[in-house]
Formats: structure tokens, sequence, C-alpha cells
């Protein structure tokens, strides 16, 4: 009876992992990345800058920097590439372009400020450090997450198997992700839950 007791433990734990494994969509495409992310932290020392892209079918469009020193992230850049479908201009925002957020709006600066709070620069463009960090909180800003926390969402929600439901997953990044997440089948606008990573590089830190 021990014998055969001890078949069926192996068979039900192997039915179980088969089981669990199954429960993410590119699982064998994760795995790969996952690989490679572990490699890209060990030789990084686990310090590195990404950034994450967003936007709005509404004529919005952002980016924020995520900056991690030894899997601590340290800053965070936040900047519109496009606000109310007026775009940002290679130098950065000025009062010009500022002005033309505010014709398109049909505000002026001292009814934007009162409506949402604060100068309309301090909205389009901003920086924090220690210290600060996650002191902006009404912003469509990336969360302060490093690429530890990126992957372990990827693999227990954004890539979870739901019905009806589209899972993106990329690893443009010299194999890292660069994109991940699902949307709602006949979902029009604005549908992507995830995130979507359009450069990672790895910091030169000192060594202690």
């Amino acid at each position: 009876m021990r014998p055969n007791l001890y078949l069926f433990f192996l068979i039900a734990l192997l039915s179980f992992t088969a089981c669990k494994k199954s429960d993410i969509e590119h699982e064998n495409s994760f795995e790969r990345s996952f690989k490679a992310w572990k490699n890209f932290r060990e030789s990084s020392s686990n310090s590195y800058r990404y950034v994450v892209t967003d936007g709005s079918w509404t004529g919005y469009s952002w980016q924020t920097t995520l900056t991690v020193i030894r899997g601590v992230v340290t800053r965070r850049d936040f900047r519109y590439n496009a606000f109310s479908d007026i775009l940002r201009p290679a130098g950065g925002w000025d009062a010009e372009s500022r002005e033309k957020i505010l014709a398109a709006m049909k505000v002026t600066a001292a009814q934007f400020a009162e409506r949402s709070g604060r100068e309309l620069e301090d909205v389009l463009e901003w920086s924090e450090e220690e210290g600060d960090l996650g002191k902006n909180m009404e912003t469509p800003a990336s969360s302060l997450m490093t690429l530890d926390e990126v992957y372990d969402k990827a693999k227990n929600d954004w890539l979870k198997k739901r019905e009806n439901t589209k899972v993106t997953f990329e690893t443009k990044n010299n194999g890292l992700i660069s994109s991940c997440g699902y949307a709602k089948d006949g979902c029009q606008d604005d549908c992507f839950n995830g995130i979507t990573i359009s450069s990672i590089d790895a910091l030169l830190v000192g060594i202690d």
C-alpha cells in the first residue's frame, strides 16, 4: 500500500504543478524573460533606470522615468508628452506651449490652478527624489515599482488567464519586459491594463 500511496501523492503533486503553470498566458516567454531579468539584475547590481509610457485617446500621453539603486526606487520623473492635444516642444514645456494648452481648454491660468489645485507647469512636468517620493498623488504617473515588482505583478495579475480577454507580453528591451497586460475583447478606448516600458538601462554605481 505504501508504494501505491506514494505514487498517488506524486501524481497529485505533478498534476497540481501542471495546473499552477497553466494559470498564466505566455508562460514560456515569461520564464525566459524572467531569467534575462535575473541576469540583468546581477550584472547591474540591481541599479537601473526604466521609462514607462502611457496615454489616452482623448489627446494625452505621458511618461514616467523611475531610477532604482540597489533594488530601491530613489527617483521618479514625470512629464506629459501631449496635453489636451498640444505636443510638448523638443526643448520642454514653455510659456508659449502652456498658453496653447490653456487656449485649447478655454481656461485662464488662474482658473486651471483653481480647478486642479496646481499650476499648469507643475502638472506638466515634475520630479521626486528620496524624501518626497510619492508626494504627487493625483497623477497618471507610474507607481513606485522596481522591476522585481513589475515581474511579480506580471505573473500574478497581468498575465493571468481571463475569459474574453486578449493578453499581451512582449520583450523588446533585450529580452526584458517591454509590454505586458490585458484588454477585454471588444473594448474600444483606454482598455489596456498593464505596463509599457520603452527602455531599461543599467546604471553604474559605486562599490561599498
